[in-house]
């Protein structure tokens, strides 16, 4: 199945794209602007680097850099199997929570990782009931097979982002 994404970039500037968004780090912008980058790259004629000036703190922006990706074809390829997979089934992919523990995952191991995800999870479902509908009312990180498919899903999603992204 041969697949076509279209779309536009904005930023382009030389050897470089530069982005300005009015969010904090680690939100669905990074992941949108992520994906951008993989494509940008899989033109072979577009800059390599990405940086995104992002909402720091009251005084001082932050910048996320995006580095160059070996084979780009290839995560898109992988990005993209995950997006038709979660057209048959749904995945346990729950946005910042599945962000956090990757963070976490990588400086503090998996146990202090699914802690802080179902910390996050837990303070979700105040602002956000679809979240009860959608995983019901029990805490899905007591089940362990949901934990090893919700680890699974965000190693896929977000690793090689955090592996090419620096935050400056």
């Amino acid at each position: 199945n041969d697949l076509i994404l279209e779309g536009r970039l904005y930023g382009i500037d030389g050897p470089q794209r530069l982005l300005k968004r009015f969010t904090k780090t680690g939100r669905r912008t990074e992941l949108t602007i992520w994906i951008e980058h993989l494509l940008m790259q899989t033109s072979g004629e577009l800059p390599s680097t990405t940086h995104l000036v992002l909402r720091g703190t009251e005084t001082r922006a932050e910048t996320v850099s995006f580095a160059p990706v070996a084979d780009p074809h290839a995560e898109l390829r992988s990005l993209v199997a995950l997006y038709l997979q979660s057209r048959q089934r749904p995945l346990p992919l729950l946005g910042e929570s599945s962000w956090v523990f990757m963070e976490t995952r990588n400086s503090s191991g998996s146990g202090k990782a699914f802690s802080e995800a179902a910390k996050l999870l837990s303070s979700q479902r105040a602002w956000n009931p679809s979240l009860d509908y959608a995983l019901g009312e029990e805490d899905p990180f007591r089940d362990s097979d949901w934990c090893e498919a919700f680890e699974q899903a965000a190693a896929a999603v977000y690793e090689p982002l955090l592996r090419h992204r620096t935050l400056v």
